[in-house]
């Protein structure tokens, strides 16, 4: 194919992969249109597979991307007034904590049952519906092993006889809320980050 071939065939691959990961559909858009702009300057014909290298690259522009924001929106609320954020008390909702108990119990058996790569993997394949080709490149992982280790996930949790003591998922409260955040609003993007900082010394 040639470079327009390539862009037209690959770029809704593309823009899905990137607004899988960062969630918003203009920043999954910039993402795409740098990536290709990156492969057309460094030289098509110097890259034997065009489809691995734009996905490879969109999967890493995006988790910069994530990174990118997460670092700005600390330094805004680190330099912004305290005053801000000061809110009234406001009588307790129990349904949210509610909720949330039933969340942290279900990542809490997803922790204790899985280890990190098959719990990212039935994460997003079995609540967010991330297709093969999405995870492979998310995790650096081929789309078999992905399978496989879908399948082994699914098996370890029909088995009953595994203790459950160990304490809340990762002891983060914050992936509660970016949980409920990616499964009423589709940010996904904090989310993914939360998952991927218990794997990323495994990428390595």
């Amino acid at each position: 194919m040639d470079t327009s071939q390539t862009i037209i065939s690959y770029q809704p691959l593309l823009q899905k992969i990137a607004y899988r990961i960062v969630g918003s559909i203009a920043d999954a858009e910039d993402i795409v249109q740098d990536t290709f702009f990156n492969w057309l300057k460094k030289g098509p014909e110097k890259i034997e597979n065009a489809k691995a290298y734009l996905m490879r690259s969109v999967v890493n522009s995006s988790l910069n991307h994530i990174k990118s924001v997460r670092r700005s929106l600390t330094d805004y609320l680190e330099n912004d007034s305290e005053d801000r954020f000061i809110v009234e008390p406001e009588e307790e909702n129990f349904s949210v904590f509610d909720k949330n108990k039933e969340i942290r119990e279900a990542l809490k058996v997803l922790q204790c049952k899985l280890e990190p790569l098959e719990r990212v993997i039935f994460i997003l394949r079995e609540i967010f519906d991330f297709d093969y080709e999405t995870l492979q490149e998310l995790i650096e992982k081929s789309k078999d092993n992905c399978r496989q280790l879908f399948s082994r996930a699914k098996a370890k949790l029909n088995i009953d006889n595994v203790s459950l003591t160990m304490p809340s998922f990762q002891g983060k409260e914050g992936i509660i809320e970016s949980f409920k955040n990616a499964c009423n609003f589709g940010q996904m993007s904090e989310f993914i980050n939360e998952l991927m900082e218990g794997i990323s010394t495994k990428l390595k």
